[in-house]
């Protein structure tokens, strides 16, 4: 028996638990070539392959990640993958492409994470999430209103990421005392039927200390009728970003200069006027398509690794696609 024959062999499932990857993907290293089996003429027989654990070690050496993920990142940071990329894409996260078990993707170093991490603790960045409380039926940028002097405050999100009303002369006060000097909602937020359209339309309106503005007059409509069940919204120190699903508003809630302004600061969508109303939708189509189920398991583990849905990966690939073809 030679020297080689003595080396530890190990099985193919025993191969994907070292790796950390699945037994069809072991499988597909041998096809490459990545990995050799020991027993390839035979391997039928012996109800599976072995491989060399040397090996096998030698190719985990080889799959370690240079940096961290966008997904991982996206983790630490309480942001979506999409939040990184635009990150990455403007140039205020350093990422590096790496091919990393055969795909190219990006990987940030923990160095460049913590740069990060100092260089923009001051963003203020909300889960969309938290622009609603179901409790109190409050909501960021609510209107309220003095109960005799009938003067109009904002509920705000200070540098300090705590709530706030701002009054129209300019006066802050603590959200816990709102209702000790007089002021009261003017409205009460509820949630309401979910719109069946799975795409957004949106807007980024600069934060303004303004609290008749016609942009926050506009998100008291969202809030009256479309709901926080189909709007999400972030904050920073410059901008509000917005998304709200598909709706047609009636012509009396919405004035001419409202209509000027969401215009202006629509990112993403179309404003069309209808019989009924301003209609605001997203920019999406629905696409349906049949594939094989071998191939849409293997799309769902691509996404599942790249920390995106299904249906956000499948998109991706059809418009770099479509990019690069034109």
């Amino acid at each position: 028996m030679g020297q080689e024959d003595k080396k530890k062999q190990i099985t193919t499932k025993q191969a994907a638990e070292l790796l950390g990857v699945a037994e069809n993907t072991v499988l597909s290293y041998a096809r490459q070539g990545i990995l050799t089996a020991v027993n390839e003429k035979s391997w039928q027989i012996d109800n599976t392959k072995y491989f060399y654990i040397d090996d096998v070690e030698e190719v985990k050496d080889k799959l370690k990640k240079p940096g961290l993920s966008t997904g991982e990142v996206a983790a630490q940071l309480g942001v979506s993958t999409v939040t990184v990329f635009n990150y990455i894409k403007d140039g205020k996260l350093i990422a590096e492409k790496e091919v990393y078990r055969g795909r190219e993707l990006y990987f940030i170093k923990q160095t460049e994470l913590e740069r990060f991490q100092k260089n923009y603790k001051n963003i203020r960045s909300r889960n969309n999430k938290e622009f609603y409380s179901k409790p109190n039926k409050h909501g960021w940028f609510q209107l309220f209103m003095h109960e005799r002097s009938e003067e109009h405050g904002r509920l705000m999100v200070g540098e300090d990421e705590d709530y706030f009303l701002l009054t129209a002369s300019g006066n802050k006060i603590p959200y816990t005392k709102i209702e000790q000097y007089g002021f009261k909602p003017v409205y009460l937020i509820e949630r309401g039927s979910i719109i069946s359209k799975r795409k957004f339309a949106k807007f980024e309106f600069p934060y303004e200390n303004n609290v008749e503005s016609n942009i926050y007059s506009f998100l008291d409509k969202c809030y009256e009728y479309i709901t926080p069940t189909n709007m999400k919204m972030n904050i920073n120190k410059e901008k509000i970003e917005l998304e709200i699903k598909p709706y047609c508003f009636p012509y009396d809630t919405l004035d001419e200069d409202t209509i000027k302004i969401i215009k202006e600061y629509m990112v993403e969508g179309s404003i069309i006027s209808t019989i009924k109303g301003i209609y605001i939708d997203s920019e999406y189509d629905v696409l349906s398509l049949e594939i094989q189920s071998q191939v849409k398991d293997s799309l769902k583990q691509i996404a599942s690794e790249r920390n995106l849905t299904l249906e956000e990966l499948v998109s991706k690939i059809l418009v770099e696609y479509v990019n690069e073809k034109h």
